[in-house]
């Protein structure tokens, strides 16, 4: 009886390897499109004759090696339409300046005041990493941005959770940063200053005058900056099922 000739075994680890990978590459490709996560929402919101808001949000997060977790998130919203200023009705006509005392309108008699000119689009994001800390803690840090046709803000934050007592008592400590500048409509308005006059002959007539009285109201510069600085340490605990402590 004739043997055939023995199979050399690197050539067969090698055909189980591709055999192997032939059937992994699929299911790979999948795990890692299941590793992304998506999700969005809009809300739309009208009143007739009066304002409207549209916003819209995505969320994307990226699972990574060992619970890391990278997460962006986007926002849009926009308010339009005539807009309530806070005023009452009155049996006369009343006579209200526009932000920042740029421009004025008057409403007739027991009419509801309202600024039909109102009008702010706002574009938002953060961007968020996420990573195990320790033992049973996690630690996180990100950037934000919002940004408006008369006001940008940029931050930045991180913080740090660690989890007793299994997982029954959650400590948390967190800080953050950002700065944030303005550019009102009409330059920034000197505090407590009078606002200047409307002269009646147009609603975007005011009394200047030689003096500059309207000018005097401003401060210097057309906008402003600030800066915030904000810490949290936070204490959750759980007492049953259905009861949970949280102090900030």
């Amino acid at each position: 009886m004739q043997l055939s000739p023995r199979k050399n075994p690197t050539s067969l680890r090698t055909g189980l390897a591709l055999a192997a990978a032939s059937l992994l590459g699929p299911k790979a490709a999948s795990a890692a499109i299941e590793d992304v996560e998506v999700g969005s929402g809009v809300l739309v919101y009208t009143e007739p004759g009066r304002v409207s808001a549209l916003e819209a949000v995505a969320l994307v997060t990226r699972n990574f090696w060992d619970k890391h977790k990278l997460s962006l998130r986007v926002v849009y919203d926009t308010l339009t339409g005539a807009s309530p200023n806070g005023a009452v009705a009155s049996r006369s006509p009343q006579t209200f300046t526009r932000p920042s005392g740029s421009g004025s309108y008057t409403v007739n008699a027991n009419e509801t005041p309202l600024d039909d000119t109102f009008k702010d689009t706002r574009f938002a994001g953060s961007l968020t990493y996420d990573r195990p800390f320790l033992s049973a803690g996690r630690w996180n840090v990100g950037l934000q941005g919002s940004s408006e046709h008369d006001y940008l803000s940029i931050g930045a934050s991180t913080g740090i959770t660690r989890e007793f007592d299994r997982k029954n008592t959650t400590i948390s400590l967190g800080v953050s940063g950002s700065r944030d500048e303005i550019s009102p409509e009409g330059g920034v308005p000197t505090a407590f200053a009078e606002m200047g006059a409307a002269t009646g002959h147009h609603e975007d007539d005011f009394t200047r005058g030689d003096d500059g009285e309207y000018d005097e109201n401003r401060g210097e510069g057309s906008g402003d900056t600030k800066s915030v600085v904000d810490g949290v340490i936070g204490l959750t605990q759980v007492v049953n099922r259905t009861t949970l402590i949280r102090f900030n």
